[in-house]
């Protein structure tokens, strides 16, 4: 958890698979977020802070899954706040949409060369999708 000290965060166990996506998601998110530090000095403090936050939450997540991921690894518990996993749910629904404009696109389609290279794509995100909604799930699963 970031050093601003919120209470949304919550531990989830995360596999060694589902480490590897949740670092290739977390890694997205600062890409897609990249541009709030495009003239950061001269941005309201609100906004400075609004983007640390989402800066930071993902280091924590990629920090706790390790920079080098090994199938053969543990498992480990990887802090998720709710900003974070809002990001992620973003990232999953840009996910779903491709995979709905990827279908389109293979209805479409005659080139068996190409109906694999969409069939291929279609397949890892829609695993990407579904170790994503684990994730996920974990995070907003009832606590006792």
């Amino acid at each position: 958890m970031s050093t601003l000290q919120r209470n949304d965060a919550r531990l989830v166990a995360v596999d060694p698979s589902r480490r590897a996506v949740l670092h290739r998601l977390s890694l997205e998110v600062l890409d897609r977020h990249h541009h709030c530090f495009a003239d950061f000095a001269e941005k309201p403090s609100d906004e400075q802070q609004a983007a640390a936050i989402v800066f930071l939450d993902a280091f924590d997540v990629l920090d706790a899954t390790g920079w080098q991921i090994d199938p053969a690894d543990q498992p480990v518990t990887v802090s998720l706040t709710a900003g974070h996993v809002a990001e992620l749910e973003r990232l999953g629904t840009d996910l779903a949409h491709g995979i709905v404009d990827r279908l389109d696109q293979r209805a479409h389609t005659t080139d068996p060369a190409e109906i694999a290279r969409l069939d291929a794509l279609t397949a890892a995100d829609r695993g990407v999708l579904a170790d994503l909604a684990i994730i996920t799930a974990s995070y907003h699963r009832p606590r006792p």
